[in-house]
């Protein structure tokens, strides 16, 4: 086939030693030959930066690029700005790609003229399986569409990988500086932008499920931070594209915050509560607060900021918390 654009795969790389050889190796078996691979090495202290290293002496299409951790966030912008692609891709570094991955893809975004494609996914794990979240082939060009998928927990509506990018729908987007749910954002921004989405029924991403993801606990302040941050950004992007759409973003909303306030009456830790408190009148500055007496998720929210101790009373007696599951 005629390679004619420069692809731009970025990988950002922290403590990723026993799967990066296999996502390189993916990577540079592509049929698709004319790319660049940008390593990110987020001040990785295993291996990974002298495996970035060895890959590069040996194939001069790959550049590496040691940093002082930033977060994976930082690590994709960094990508994007030294990126010299057309078209840009992201790869996480435990992951790996079909071998014709790039051609398809690639192939897809000029038929359809596409700012983004994007395309199934296979978990790799104890089992192996295809993720086809995605049937049937579609151009899209209804923003609201693909907020409505976001809010149906579609893969491709909330992750970075699994997609080819048009360089110049995302140069000007910024990923927030997030730890947990940066991608989310930056994919409802782009959704929120950009002209033109192609969904495409080929699975060719290989994703690895692993055994210990992250998972919201009681002393992880910054998770609940940015998943709130997530929820409560989906929430404006709602209110000024996709009014039709605000009763799910302002649910989910809630049960984030509902969700914290449980974690809140497990551990009693008044670092919490604080935060709990401080980010609440920030973020309910905004919404209807005539929805939160609608549901016994809103009157634990409203009772908590009013009297702690009545909410914590309030998820005690709901038999296990059944009733106001997060």
């Amino acid at each position: 086939m005629n390679y004619e654009e420069l692809i731009s795969v970025i990988i950002p790389v922290y403590q990723c030693e026993k799967y990066l050889s296999e996502c390189i190796t993916s990577i540079l078996n592509q049929t698709y030959k004319n790319f660049e691979l940008l390593l990110i090495n987020d001040g990785s202290f295993d291996n990974s930066g002298m495996i970035c290293d060895d890959f590069a002496n040996k194939d001069n299409r790959i550049r590496v690029f040691h940093q002082e951790n930033q977060g994976v966030a930082q690590s994709r912008q960094n990508g994007i700005n030294k990126s010299k692609g057309k078209y840009i891709t992201f790869i996480d570094s435990d992951d790996f790609i079909d071998a014709d991955y790039l051609e398809v893809l690639y192939n897809k975004i000029i038929k359809t003229n596409s700012d983004i494609v994007c395309c199934n996914s296979r978990d790799i794990g104890n089992a192996i399986y295809d993720n086809n979240m995605i049937l049937v082939d579609e151009e899209i060009e209804d923003k609201k569409r693909m907020l409505s998928d976001y809010f149906q927990g579609k893969r491709y509506a909330y992750c970075v990988w699994g997609k080819l990018y048009k360089k110049e729908s995302i140069q000007n987007l910024k990923f927030r500086t997030l730890k947990y749910g940066e991608d989310t954002c930056f994919i409802l921004d782009l959704f929120n932008t950009c002209n033109k989405i192609c969904l495409y029924s080929y699975c060719g991403y290989n994703y690895r499920c692993q055994e210990q993801g992250i998972s919201m606990t009681i002393n992880n302040q910054q998770m609940m931070h940015d998943l709130l941050e997530r929820d409560f950004q989906c929430y404006l992007i709602c209110k000024e594209k996709a009014a039709a759409l605000l009763p799910l973003a302002e649910k989910n909303y809630i049960n984030r915050l509902c969700q914290i306030i449980k974690i809140y009456s497990i551990s009693n830790e008044k670092k919490t509560y604080d935060f709990i408190i401080d980010n609440f009148n920030y973020y309910i500055s905004i919404i209807n607060k005539k929805n939160l007496f609608k549901t016994l998720k809103g009157i634990v929210i409203i009772s908590f900021i009013i009297n702690k101790k009545l909410s914590v009373f309030i998820i005690r007696q709901c038999k296990g918390m059944k009733k106001i599951r997060g």
